[in-house]
């Protein structure tokens, strides 16, 4: 493959050739400065001896020598925009409603005088389109309709801020004529605006470059607007200027590819076309190796690229400077920037990095939703500012902030996860350590609430430079972020710099209006961070090269690789963000996204047409909002080039198998047995203690892995934040509002003795008794009341209603006598065969005693069934119907037996207080009895002593089989029992 001379060479040879030693008379103005950076390295190249160096400048530097103003920022645009719009609109809204159509309102004006359109002719058309639209007002709904059908193809229907635009456009010429006026005041300007005033000087001879013995050079242009047309025309007409046009003959000579658009026009005009050369160059169709691979996902693109890269930096020939990796969408970078190789050693990035994307905006930005979530809440006469815990944790979370204080905010996250806080004292941040306090204890305005957290993450990030300055000190304005090298600064502390740049300008600029709100503030934050770009670069003309799609222009590269070659992606969608309607933008000559395709399309093939290797990636995933068709330059690239048949297509995939979950089996090992022995009473006072529960054993009875993992293993679930309440939690407050119930009353009467009496004033303490349960489970503290929202209002009813029921139940029944509410973990020491005792616990939910019976309660808010099939089958875990809330109340039953002497003459009865038969007519707590296949009523066990010596023997079975070494803990068959295991997803059976 023969070597090609690159567009900036071919410069670089005309220059030698026709400058001689003296080059310093010419004048080379590119469309953009990287285009010079690169041309002085091929004059350096190719030139031996010392010889005077051309001027070389991008277009906008070099007209704005011409000027004295300065290029305005696009907050000062839009704060300018705004004060003319506020002069002539006396009723004109805040600053923060303007901004976002005032934004747009900008970028038309720049494009008015870019395409030097005379803007009262264009204000007047917007009028008269206004006023053809009422017009016909007189015509009935369906006349108005023929009508509209037949205009709409050139006339759309404004919609949104368009409505807004067009109820405005008499101020529009008044707008933009004290908008400039403002701008030249301050010696400020936007890029049109110098470019117009100068075109129009061109236009008119009036025009003076001082141009002495120069020679100007103008390379590199296409899609000139018209105020760049009429200054390279000027400089031809006036001055004998050379044009050197980067084009290719392939796009040229076609009238239907549209990346020659704009050179066919140029040619065809009399005073440019005589700036073309008698015969354009052919480099396209030059052989060329091109490779179209599809590949998943985005981060799939990278990951390749990242390989290729790998390869190439093995070959001594390769050089990494002759290789581009470009993207058309910024979110590309980091994966790419991540997926290099460590043979790489220099890496020279080009475009921006949009602030929206960094780390750092999220901080920002989770403050300020922070901040706009805060409600008022009321604990009796006292009112406090409450913060939710999902704003809180999303701040601590942050990596920025768990980094920064680790010790403090991982104590915050365990305590509001333990106990359940739903909703945070803002003032019980007060005390709080300095970052924390910034964070969350803040009364500044918004604004000056995110540069005081700027400043606190710039000093933490100053602690390893001592010999810097903290951000206040650091000279914002002069800080140039296009010289920084990224292996010498901190990345983080650019992010940090860029945000408080932009949040002083804004500071600036609201000087005098009325604060805004969190809300307003934090829209205008996005829009800020969503428009600016922090540059990166490292030494532009060494390493590989990293480009966004503009950055190509004029540069040429053997190697090429291009991500995201998807529709959508390149060339981009149509989102002209204009107030002007399509019809007239065509009609007066401004840029529509027809212009943008063509240009993007020129783009696509002047990359190519120098490569001599391409590489284009496309995702192929067609997931929710990703892009997953191949651009239709591809296409065109396969059936309208000759390249078309040698083009080698490929798809990556890896082979997706599904893999059978493998049983997993836990041998007991000593160290497994070493965890058990936890259980067994020994005479080691210092050794682990625990206690298995009856909740412990349905779980090995269900699953002898899950027991292992939950009680062997201790793989405890993570704590979460529950706003909402689940079956598990409602039960547990109904537990708790029955216990405070009943002990307040106890207390209060002085005695154990229920009487039906006494249930109207029991019923009175309902509401307080339930407030302190759910008090209890969000852990709001004392004098912080818990005020029920949203579903936790319907659980609330709900257990009331329930509550409400037992005591209806327990009325009638009374009188009675409590001997015991919630008895806390009930110690057993259970002996086994030989000399091991397990330690057990219960906590029994309610114990009353009447007439000589003594009943043990326990709540249940589920569905659980008082029907048993016989003490066998409590313990038989493959029995379709065995009744895991029978074997639990026979559980509580042994623990009350074994802690109190109950005479003879006594009957121990195990009941349920199950929800789902708690509203019947016939409602009974006794568990029942039944035959296997019998299908009447079974028995009502209202003694558990005649059943104990069996639960005991069932239970002592049970527990040898948990403590023999030779049974492992294997997974149960039924795989029922897994859909709501915590641990499925190890086992692979979520």
């Amino acid at each position: 493959m023969s070597q090609q001379r690159t567009f900036l060479e071919e410069i670089a040879d005309a220059l030698i050739s026709e400058g001689g030693e003296d080059l310093g008379k010419v004048k080379l103005i590119f469309p953009n400065r990287r285009a010079g950076l690169f041309l002085r390295r091929a004059l350096a190249r190719k030139i031996k001896n010392p010889v005077w160096a051309p001027e070389i400048y991008s277009l906008e530097d070099f007209l704005f020598q011409y000027t004295d103003v300065q290029i305005a920022d696009k907050l000062t645009l839009v704060y300018e925009m705004y004060s003319a719009y506020r002069k002539v609109n006396p009723e004109a809204e805040s600053l923060e409603k303007f901004f976002f159509w005032g934004e747009v309102l900008v970028g038309d004006f720049e494009d008015i005088d870019q395409y030097l359109v005379e803007p009262d002719h264009l204000f007047q058309s917007i009028q008269t389109q206004k006023e053809l639209d009422d017009a016909f007002a007189y015509l009935g709904d369906e006349e108005r309709l023929v009508i509209q059908s037949f205009w709409k193809s050139f006339m759309p229907q404004a919609k949104g801020d368009q409505l807004h635009f067009l109820k405005t456009w008499r101020l529009l010429v008044p707008i933009y004529q004290d908008y400039r006026k403002r701008l030249a005041d301050r010696k400020l300007a936007y890029k049109g605006m110098v470019y117009r005033s100068i075109a129009e000087a061109c236009n008119a001879d009036t025009f003076n470059p001082a141009q002495g013995d120069s020679q100007f050079w103008f390379a590199g242009f296409n899609a000139l607007t018209s105020a760049e047309e009429a200054v390279l025309k000027y400089f031809v007409r006036e001055t004998n200027a050379r044009i050197f046009w980067d084009m290719d003959d392939y796009y040229v000579r076609s009238g239907q590819q549209e990346s020659g658009q704009f050179f066919r026009q140029y040619k065809e005009d009399t005073l440019l076309g005589k700036t073309f050369p008698e015969e354009i160059p052919a480099n396209f169709e030059k052989p060329k190796q091109i490779d179209a691979i599809g590949v998943s996902l985005e981060i799939g693109q990278a990951k390749y690229v990242g390989e290729r890269l790998e390869e190439l930096a093995k070959d001594a020939s390769w050089v990494p400077e002759e290789t581009v990796v470009v993207m058309p969408m910024e979110h590309f970078l980091f994966p790419v920037l991540n997926s290099l190789p460590e043979e790489v050693k220099q890496v020279n990035i080009t475009m921006g990095y949009p602030l929206k994307d960094t780390p750092l905006f999220g901080l920002l930005d989770a403050v300020l939703d922070l901040r706009k979530n805060t409600r008022t809440k009321r604990d009796g006469d006292k009112a406090f500012e409450a913060y939710s815990y999902r704003d809180v944790l999303a701040i601590l979370r942050h990596p920025y902030v768990f980094s920064t204080v680790t010790k403090e905010a991982s104590s915050l996250i365990y305590t509001i996860e333990k106990d359940n806080i739903i909703s945070l004292d803002k003032a019980d941040f007060a005390d709080a350590g300095s970052f924390i306090k910034t964070l969350f204890y803040s009364e500044a305005s918004p604004l000056d609430h995110l540069l005081a957290l700027l400043n606190l993450l710039y000093d933490s990030l100053q602690e390893n430079q001592p010999e810097q300055g903290g951000l206040e000190q650091t000279n914002l304005e002069q800080t140039n972020l296009e010289q920084t090298n990224l292996e010498q600064t901190n990345l983080e502390q650019e992010y940090i710099i860029k945000f408080h740049e932009q949040l002083m300008r804004l500071k600036t600029l609201l000087v005098g209006n009325e604060a805004p709100d969190v809300t307003l503030f934090q829209k205008l934050f996005r829009k800020v961070a969503q428009s600016v770009r922090i540059p990166f670069s490292g030494e532009p003309l060494k390493g590989l090269q990293v480009m966004g799609v503009l950055e190509t222009r004029n540069l040429d590269f053997k190697q090429v690789f291009v991500l995201g070659m998807n529709e959508g992606y390149w060339p981009a969608e149509a989102a002209t963000q204009s107030f002007v309607p399509y019809n007239l933008r065509k009609g007066f000559g401004l840029p529509t996204f027809d212009q943008q395709d063509a240009f993007y399309s020129y783009l696509f093939y002047r990359l190519l047409q120098r490569a001599e290797k391409v590489t284009f990636l496309h995702n192929t995933s067609n997931e929710t909002n990703l892009k997953g068709e191949q651009s239709r330059l591809l296409y065109q690239l396969k059936y309208e080039t000759v390249h078309g048949a040698s083009i080698q297509y490929k798809s990556l995939s890896s082979d997706v198998a599904i893999s059978v979950p493998q049983p997993i089996l836990i041998r007991k090992t000593n160290e497994v047995l070493a965890r058990l022995g936890e259980f067994l009473v020994t005479d080691d006072e210092s050794a682990a203690h625990q206690r298995l529960s009856p909740s412990a054993l349905n779980t090995y009875l269900d699953c002898r892995l899950r027991f292992y993992f939950r009680h062997v293993a201790r793989l405890y679930e993570p704590e979460e934040v529950q706003a909402e309440i689940d079956p598990a939690v409602f039960g547990n407050i109904l537990h708790h509002a029955l216990e405070f119930l009943y002990a307040d009353f106890i207390k209060k009467k002085g005695s154990r003795q229920i009487d039906k009496a006494d249930f109207d004033s029991i019923r009175k303490g309902v509401p307080e008794a339930l407030q302190k349960a759910f008090e209890m489970h969000y852990s709001l503290g004392t004098g912080k009341q818990f005020k029920a929202e949203g579903r936790n209002l319907i659980a609330q009813s709900i257990a009331k209603k329930l509550t409400m029921e037992i005591l209806k139940n327990d009325e009638g029944y009374a009188p009675f006598e409590i001997l015991g509410l919630e008895l806390d973990e009930l110690p057993l020491d259970f002996q086994l065969t030989g000399v091991r005792k397990v330690k057990l616990k219960g906590i029994i939910d309610r114990v009353d005693s009447k007439e000589g019976l003594v009943r043990v309660m326990d709540y249940k808010s589920g569905a659980d069934n008082k029907v048993f099939y016989g003490i066998e089958t409590l313990f038989d875990r493959e029995h379709p119907k065995r009744n895991k809330a029978a074997m639990q109340t026979f559980y509580y039953g042994m623990l009350y037996l074994d802690k109190n002497a109950v005479a003879e003459d006594i009957k121990v009865l195990a009941g349920l207080y199950n929800s789902r038969e708690l509203f019947n007519d016939n409602f009974q707590v006794e568990l029942e009895l039944k035959a296997e296949g019998s299908r009447g009523k079974g028995t009502l066990v209202q003694d558990i002593r005649p059943f104990m010596p069996e639960f005991l023997g069932g239970l002592k079975t049970l527990l040898e089989e948990i403590f023999d070494e030779e049974t492992p803990f294997d997974q149960t068959d039924d795989l029922k029992k897994c859909k709501n295991c915590p641990y499925n997803s190890i086992c692979h059976r979520d």
